[in-house]
């Protein structure tokens, strides 16, 4: 305690620093790393600091300061004690470590200078379309209408106002629309040119087409070759019951609570598939329709699809009169190729002599075309080809569809899963390209023809796939459409040319839609009752048939589906059962159940499997594509029963 007494007493107030003491305290100060807060660097620094006061002798003696000095506020003025008591304040003094005890001066906080936040100015909300690198996983990202048809359809504004005019145009009616709407003078009447109708090619043709081998025949030879049903069916109509019998027709009864155009005509044998002839100039229709004279048994070998098969078929050639809705046969087919399917005329084959250049996907696995000749006499004409060269085909594979590329050109499918191109106009048959495709069986091909993007084709097979891709490049386009389905040989896909839209069923009773440039966006349809087998679309309207395997027809408008934004589908699109086929098997009578029954649209579809009677079935429907007639539609069951109407609701 000697050391003490020599130490200068200190007064109340402030501490006083030296400069010494200072430097001192502003390294130690320093020694702890504010950046960054490590907490072992600071330790470290803080041992450095130790040493560096150990070593320094004047340490304690800096520590107090002489009166008068003050380091801290150049405006210090030292007015000495307080009071006599301040004056004679002993000092503090540690009695353990004979050291001072001081307080710590408190380290001042240094502030982070912050920039003042500057005022930002209001931005004014602007209404803009969908932006193109947003991320849309479906439909359900774009509800409305105006970002969903930009997003599906794309910034052309050419195609954009021609499908405001198909929405201006058809967006009000529901399962009917004015026939003026089809003319060519009509201020929505949008020209669809397909791609078999781009140039005639009947002089290029027909030299070929007559080297078929044919011949007239009588009608006891056709009845020795091709046997129809020999008895009368009976067929309830409303509460008018008939009996039918083959080659007779009889018209639409009065019904209690509205009136419907049309008749039911008895072919006599099992319809494959029928197909109308495209012609404006003329006043009279015609309807093709493929026969099998297998129609008692569905399981017979001779139906079987998988391997080719030949045997007597038959096409009937029908004109109908549709002021008079007068229906008679003016040819009947005969040929030796099986059963036909894949119906279709070619609509660039125009002549006064010719009616007509039909194509037919045949049993025995050929894709075969002959010309139809315009009828000479009143008679019937019976023709029986012998021998069809105009033939294309590939050994040892089948043909299963087609369609037309070009007026030239037809793509076909292919029993192996492949595809390949032909030239009809060729004196070859070999192919310009063979590329496969899917796993097994071809279903049915699409052609998606556009005047805005390149041409697509859609092609569905047997193992429940969906494939849309450019034949370009058939590799790096190739894209599945949907989720895959379960395997099924009904499984109808079309191409609707007025909205650029795919037609399709996955097999069940579904059936959707999607648009080419935009495969993800998949459209829910109305809902059926059973399995869809058929579906047809028009190149003069927006309104889609389909046909199911419990004889049930459905209409509706795919304008308010694809056009219309996802928020109001369930009140704005609906679809209308028009017609339904059943059976009594006690009392052996078909009955055409001609009730009207709406259907909601669901976001979703829900499977309805179930096995009806033979006969009812749906095999065929198809709209007649002509501006005079366009609103006849015709379809045809198992039982050989061919329905014609034409909607007369909406004048």
């Amino acid at each position: 305690m000697e050391e003490t007494d020599n130490i200068p007493k200190r007064r109340r107030g402030r501490p006083r620093k030296s400069s010494s003491q200072n430097k001192i305290l502003a390294e130690q100060q320093s020694n702890y790393d504010d950046e960054t807060f490590d907490v072992a660097a600071s330790a470290v620094k803080a041992l450095q600091a130790v040493e560096t006061v150990d070593g320094d002798p004047d340490f304690m003696e800096n520590m107090i300061e002489s009166d008068g000095d003050n380091d801290d506020d150049e405006n210090f003025q030292d007015n000495g004690p307080a009071s006599e008591e301040d004056e004679n304040m002993p000092i503090e003094v540690d009695d353990d470590n004979e050291s001072l005890v001081e307080k710590k001066p408190k380290r001042k906080v240094r502030k982070i200078k912050t920039e003042t936040p500057k005022r930002l100015k209001r931005v004014t909300k602007v209404k803009t379309t969908v932006n193109k690198n947003r991320i849309i996983r479906g439909l359900k990202d774009l509800s409305a209408a105006k970002d969903k048809i930009n997003r599906i359809y794309g910034s052309n504004e050419t195609r954009l106002l021609e499908l405001a005019k198909v929405k201006e145009g058809f967006e009000a009616y529901l399962f009917d629309f004015p026939e003026k709407l089809l003319q060519n003078t009509s201020e929505y009447y949008i020209p669809k040119i397909t791609p078999s109708g781009q140039r005639n090619i009947y002089d290029q043709l027909h030299n070929k087409l007559i080297e078929n081998q044919r011949s007239s025949i009588s009608r006891k030879e056709e009845t020795a070759k091709f046997k129809l049903r020999s008895e009368p069916l009976e067929v309830l109509i409303g509460d008018i019951q008939t009996s039918l019998k083959t080659s007779e027709k009889v018209e639409f009864p009065v019904f209690s609570n509205y009136e419907r155009k049309g008749f039911v005509y008895n072919v006599g044998g099992m319809i494959t598939d029928i197909a109308w002839l495209s012609q404006d100039d003329e006043t009279d229709q015609y309807l093709a329709v493929a026969v099998s004279q297998y129609l008692d048994k569905p399981s017979h070998a001779e139906l079987r699809n998988f391997d080719a098969v030949s045997h007597v078929s038959s096409i009937q050639i029908f004109k109908m009169n549709p002021d008079t809705f007068g229906f008679e046969k003016i040819q009947t087919i005969l040929h030796d190729s099986g059963e036909i399917w894949n119906l279709k005329w070619h609509d660039g084959y125009k002549s006064e002599n010719s009616l007509g250049l039909l194509f037919f996907v045949c049993q025995d696995g050929c894709l075969k075309y002959i010309e139809i000749s315009k009828k000479k006499s009143e008679k019937e004409n019976v023709i029986l080809y012998e021998d069809i060269i105009t033939s294309i085909s590939i050994p040892n594979n089948r043909i299963t569809c087609f369609d037309f590329l070009s007026s030239s050109t037809v793509l076909c499918g292919f029993r192996d899963g492949n595809i390949a191109e032909f030239d009809i106009l060729a004196d070859s048959t070999i192919p310009s390209f063979y590329q496969k495709v899917h796993d097994t069986y071809v279903l049915n091909i699409a052609v998606a023809y556009s005047d805005y993007e390149k041409t697509a084709v859609a092609t569905n097979s047997v193992d429940g796939t969906i494939f849309v891709f450019d034949l370009q490049d058939i590799k790096a386009t190739k894209t599945t459409l949907d989720q895959r389905f379960r395997g099924s040989n009904t499984a109808p896909l079309v191409y609707s040319p007025l909205l650029y839209s795919l037609v399709y069923s996955d097999g069940s009773n579904s059936v959707k839609a999607a648009i080419p440039r935009a495969l993800f966006g998949t459209h829910q349809l109305g809902p059926t009752n059973a399995t869809v087998n058929t579906i047809s679309t028009s190149k003069y309207h927006p309104f889609n048939l389909c046909g199911g395997s419990d004889g049930s027809v459905y209409i509706e408008n795919l304008v308010r589906r694809l056009l219309t934004g996802i928020k109001n589908i369930s009140e704005t699109h609906r679809n209308l059962k028009l017609w339904k086929w059943d059976y009594d098997q006690v009392n052996k009578y078909f009955r055409l159940d001609h009730n009207y029954e709406v259907f909601k649209c669901t976001s979703t579809g829900s499977s309805k499997i179930a096995i009806d009677v033979h006969g009812i079935n749906v095999t065929s429907i198809k709209w007649n594509e002509n501006e005079k007639s366009g609103k006849f539609y015709a379809f045809s069951n198992s039982a050989g029963l061919l329905t014609i109407e034409k909607l007369d609701s909406v004048n």
